[in-house]
């Protein structure tokens, strides 16, 4: 808008700001099969013409609301914790007029069923273990790969016990990956979904503290390198998932560093070190080879990036 100087009351010029209701949509979003309301599901408003885009999320009575929207024609869509924008293939449109929000706009869906995961997390000793983070991981049945990225999840309580609700197909098959610092990570048999089971019980996680594997850096004379970064890329072969996780670590004065709670496969080290040139190496850890050594030998001369 345009600037306004301040000045004194009697120099005062009368100013008219003129405010413009924003436009918007409200609805509910429901279920086809029953009828039940459906919360958290994620919508996405999009403008045809211009450049904006809103999101909200359904409470717990299913209900949505944008507002606040400049007037125009905008595209609706939606997901839930277990599909994406594009599966649902809800496209509809609507023509906001200035001013007005548009009200009863509901949308019908099929989710999926609601299924009850119940299980227990103990050690390697049979004892609860608390505080696990318990994430679903889905294979539909035209999938190859187990999907990570459906954001569900859950902790085991104080004696180990957990709980996990998630919408789920008919058919396809699901995992349980647990986590906790101080373990090895750990991961269910597969969960066979089938249409008539609404309710999966008596999962067990057994946690073990797993494998480790140690990391010696020395120079070309078997003298210890100490503050040397070691980055270990971890490809998660046993778990059978197509991702990879890092692990960071340095040398301490004796040019040696640990990584502890690994399990067995394939790893990648890489060391370096200003003044030294980098170094790496491919390590593969078997089941019997907890406290594997290796040993890499760094050049003295430029770092190469």
């Amino acid at each position: 808008g345009n600037r306004v100087r301040a000045t004194s009351p009697e120099k005062a010029i009368p100013t008219t700001l003129i405010v413009y209701k924003g436009s918007g949509l409200s609805g509910k979003v429901i279920n086809t099969t029953d009828g039940s309301i459906i919360p958290d599901a994620r919508l996405r408003l999009s403008a045809k013409h211009f450049k904006e885009v809103r999101y909200t999320s359904t409470d717990n009575e299913g209900e949505y609301l944008f507002q606040g929207l400049p007037p125009g024609k905008y595209q609706l869509d939606l997901r839930t914790e277990n599909k994406s924008y594009s599966e649902y293939g809800i496209e509809e449109d609507f023509n906001l007029p200035e001013g007005q929000i548009l009200h009863g706009k509901d949308i019908y869906i099929d989710p999926g069923r609601r299924v009850i995961f119940y299980g227990r997390v103990i050690d390697h000793n049979e004892k609860p273990v608390s505080g696990v983070e318990i994430n679903l991981l889905l294979r539909r049945p035209d999938e190859k790969k187990f999907r990570m990225d459906i954001g569900i999840s859950t902790c085991s309580g104080e004696v180990g016990t957990f709980f996990l609700s998630a919408l789920c197909p008919d058919e396809g098959v699901v995992k349980l990956l647990g986590k906790k610092k101080g373990f090895a990570p750990i991961q269910s048999k597969p969960i066979r979904l089938t249409p008539d089971q609404n309710t999966i019980s008596d999962i067990v996680l057994r946690f073990t503290s797993g494998l480790s594997l140690r990391v010696s850096v020395e120079d070309s004379n078997g003298n210890p390198i100490p503050s040397v970064m070691v980055k270990m890329k971890d490809y998660m072969t046993n778990l059978k998932l197509s991702r990879i996780r890092f692990l960071n670590s340095s040398t301490d004065d004796k040019g040696m560093c640990l990584f502890e709670n690994l399990l067995p496969g394939h790893y990648l080290i890489r060391v370096s070190k200003q003044g030294y040139s980098a170094g790496k190496q491919k390590v593969q850890i078997q089941e019997e080879e907890s406290g594997k050594n290796i040993r890499i030998v760094l050049e003295k001369g430029r770092t190469l990036r």
